[in-house]
């Protein structure tokens, strides 16, 4: 569904709506790897294992690991991430 309201946006000259679901977009993305992770160990009877998981209060950009300097999306610096553990 992303692709297709960021191709609306565009079409409406609406740049905030377009970067929202281009944020939103990627995030889903990356969600999608955690998802997968935790059903291959499920699959396997086994508990996931992840280490810290950041999320960037700003743009919702999630990853598992360290955050980086900057926010891939959204470029803001590494201490508007927050850790769960």
């Amino acid at each position: 569904m992303y692709p297709a309201y960021i191709e609306v946006a565009k079409f409406q000259k609406e740049e905030g709506a377009k970067r929202s679901f281009q944020w939103a977009y990627s995030t889903e993305k990356m969600h999608k790897k955690l998802y997968e992770k935790a059903f291959e160990a499920v699959n396997n009877d086994k508990d996931v294992t992840l280490g810290a998981v950041q999320v960037c209060e700003v743009c919702g950009y999630t990853l598992e690991g360290d955050a980086p300097d900057r926010c891939l999306l959204c470029n803001v610096a590494k201490d508007r991430f927050t850790a769960f553990k």
